[in-house]
């Protein structure tokens, strides 16, 4: 994903989604659908896609779960766009308080009017750069040292 075409045509408007490129549609699809948790856990064989994930394997790979479990150790720094259309700012901002709850380090950076993957251009040097992507760098910096 760090070497994806972000300039190309964005016909859906979510600045990511490209028309005709199959990475695109799948996603598109699955979040549409409401089928992305149950594709992933799943698998695509046969209807397994279509039917909804045990509990306690969703529990499995979920963060917050792990958080909430004491299993999730691991220091995070969260960079979420005020304006990201496929999940909401307030699910980030509710696992930041987690964190700093369960003494886990870690931060977050709400961009404001950014959406998701606002960051897929930006470079080092580019507009937005130092205020919205070189803070997560610096935490992993921080948590090397």
């Amino acid at each position: 994903i760090t070497s994806y075409d972000s300039h190309s045509i964005d016909i859906n408007g979510l600045g990511f989604i490209r028309p005709g490129d199959p990475r695109s549609e799948l996603v598109l699809g699955l979040f549409e659908e409401g089928r992305a948790l149950a594709m992933l856990l799943n698998g695509m064989t046969s209807d397994d896609w279509q039917r909804t994930p045990e509990a306690d394997r969703i529990a499995a790979v979920s963060p917050i779960v792990q958080l909430r479990n004491g299993k999730y150790t691991v220091p995070t720094f969260i960079i979420h766009g005020e304006k990201d259309e496929l999940l909401p700012c307030s699910m980030s901002a509710r696992f930041e308080e987690l964190l700093r709850a369960k003494g886990v380090k870690g931060g977050l950076l709400v961009v404001p009017s950014a959406r998701h993957l606002f960051d897929l251009s930006l470079r080092p040097g580019d507009e937005g750069w130092e205020s919205d992507v070189l803070p997560g760098y610096r935490f992993l910096l921080q948590m090397l040292e």
